[in-house]
């Protein structure tokens, strides 16, 4: 038992009772990665279907809100890639979001993207993976609309904290919004609910009551990263 110990970090008991955040988790952190391509819920299992050639009853099951299931070990290597993400953060056992290390593909792997457009290293995510492995528990969510401008530009790299979602604090906050990942200003209003609002003057703010089912916080936004191009 003495040596089993030094060539193993769990015990066996340990082993049996450690707590990994498979279930419900893995969906959950599915459904935030289809959120970032601004997959609705209708949308998840044919997309999910489509990615991965898996039959459409079979990725239901990982997206399903009240029984939710696991992917099989292929589906799941798969979804790492198609994804760009490290299997071990779906899984729940590391706390930040990690890239895919396209660049350091296995040949039987590599072999599959001679003709595809994925030739180049996924070098911004991991640079953007590494940056966030420093700063404990937040998130990255990549900018692409227009609608934070100035102070929020396309492409930039904004750092969102999920464990605050209470959203009873005004803020810049990630949310989910009728199943597309969205970043607005957030002011609290006692009698109104929560008013969304665009830095960009050009679009309109709106006004949600609470509960909503059409929102969800995903977090508050605490840093952001803006390109500049040349």
């Amino acid at each position: 038992m003495s040596k089993l110990k030094k060539i193993v970090p769990l015990s066996k008991e340990t082993a049996s009772t450690i707590g990994i955040d498979l279930v419900p988790g893995f969906r959950n952190r599915l459904n935030v990665e289809l959120a970032k391509l601004n997959i609705t819920g209708t949308q998840r299992p044919s997309f999910l279907s489509e990615i991965t050639g898996r039959a459409l009853q079979t990725v239901s099951r990982w997206v399903d809100s009240d029984t939710p299931g696991l992917p099989d070990l292929r589906s799941l290597a798969v979804l790492c890639i198609q994804f760009g993400v490290d299997a071990n953060w779906l899984l729940g056992l590391t706390r930040h979001r990690t890239a895919f290390l396209f660049n350091d593909l296995a040949d039987s792997v590599a072999a599959h993207f001679a003709n595809e457009d994925q030739k180049r290293p996924d070098w911004i995510s991991a640079l953007i993976a590494q940056t966030a492995s420093d700063l404990h528990e937040w998130q990255v969510h990549v900018m692409w609309g227009d609608d934070m401008v100035p102070l929020i530009n396309p492409g930039a790299a904004v750092f969102f904290d999920m464990i605050d979602t209470r959203g009873d604090a005004n803020g810049i906050y990630v949310l989910e919004y009728l199943g597309q990942m969205v970043i607005r200003h957030v002011e609290v209003r006692p009698e109104d609910g929560l008013l969304l609002r665009c830095e960009n003057t050009r679009y309109a703010s709106i006004n949600i009551q609470r509960p909503s089912m059409c929102l969800r916080i995903v977090g508050k936004v605490k840093l952001a990263f803006n390109p500049v191009r040349f």
